[in-house]
């Protein structure tokens, strides 16, 4: 995290300027709520909260429509804990000269 309070804005802008997204793509979603983009887009996570209740506001999405935007979110959360919980218990001990993300790349390409 950050040792300054001055420094919380400039940690924090990245993930806040990721969020704003889907805000500017409402003023699209209010548009044309059909349009293929957005039909994608109102599934994703971090999107689907902003842009699903706008369609289904306006009858461009049902119900279940709404039920499966919320089940996405939901079940990639706990597939990325479960990730996150491996990915920790395997490396917990294992102590490398290399940077973490090149090792993870590594070991994704199955290079050694």
């Amino acid at each position: 995290m950050v040792s300054r309070a001055e420094d919380i804005g400039q940690a924090t802008s990245g993930v806040t300027s990721i969020l704003l997204i889907p805000y500017f793509i409402n003023f699209l979603t209010q548009s044309n709520p059909n349009l293929l983009v957005v039909k994608i887009l109102s599934y994703l996570p971090f999107m689907s909260q902003d842009i699903m209740p706008v369609r289904m506001a306006q009858g461009a999405a049902s119900y279940s429509a709404g039920y499966v935007a919320v089940a996405i979110p939901l079940l990639s959360a706990v597939l990325m804990y479960l990730f996150a919980q491996r990915t920790y218990v395997n490396n917990i001990f294992t102590y490398r000269s290399e940077t973490p993300l090149k090792y993870l790349t590594n070991k994704l390409l199955r290079r050694n």
